[in-house]
Parts: structure tokens; C-alpha cells; sequence
């Protein structure tokens, strides 16, 4: 992951887009939602037309916008991805329900 972390990095220092940072990112990030969620729907057209080579742009490109926007806001992404980690790592397997077959993954009863 580092590599997308520095490439990221690489494409914001060559436009200069760190000046752009607010002092606050909430605010910064409510004007970086509408760029992600346009990405979102770009993933969801590609999978309504069966496009595996969109679903992967629009997959990385969502990746890309992610990773952008946590550079520029200054957030701390080791100890933030490291706590979405350990909670990720206590939920369980909920088995397959009926319709559609898939396990999921959920919080433990007493979440």
C-alpha cells in the first residue's frame, strides 16, 4: 500500500494541490465527497453493464480519491487504519442467509 500512498502524493505535489488544505478537514472534505461520490457512480454503472475493466478503474480511482483526501486533511492514517483493523478483526461470520448465498461479516452480539 505504500506505493498507491507516494503515488498519490507524487500526483498532489506535481499540481500543487496542498495548498488547498483547510484547517479544517470536515470542511475540506465536504467539497472532496462529491468528487468520491462520483466515482462511486461510476462503479455503480460499471457494474450495472458488466464491465470488468470499469469496475476496476472506478475501484482504483476511488482508492486514489481516498488516499488523496486523508494526504490532504493531515489525518493520521497508521494509528486510524490500525484501529479500523483491530475492530475489523473482532467481528464474525454470519452465516448465508436465504436469497442470495453469501456469508457476511457483522459485529458480535454486545458490539
Amino acid at each position: 500500500m505504500e506505493y498507491m500512498w507516494n503515488d498519490v502524493e507524487e500526483f498532489y505535489e506535481k499540481f500543487n494541490f496542498c495548498h488547498e488544505y483547510n484547517k479544517s478537514p470536515v470542511a475540506y472534505l465536504n467539497s472532496r465527497q462529491e468528487l468520491l461520490q462520483s466515482e462511486v457512480n461510476e462503479l455503480a454503472l460499471a457494474l450495472e453493464n458488466n464491465d470488468l475493466v470499469e469496475i476496476a478503474d472506478a475501484l482504483v480511482d476511488i482508492l486514489y480519491v481516498a488516499i488523496g483526501s486523508i494526504i490532504l486533511t493531515g489525518l493520521p492514517i497508521r494509528p486510524l487504519w490500525d484501529e479500523v483493523h483491530r475492530s475489523n478483526m473482532k467481528k464474525e461470520l454470519i452465516p448465508a442467509g436465504e436469497g442470495d448465498g453469501f456469508h457476511r461479516v457483522g459485529k458480535p452480539e454486545g458490539w
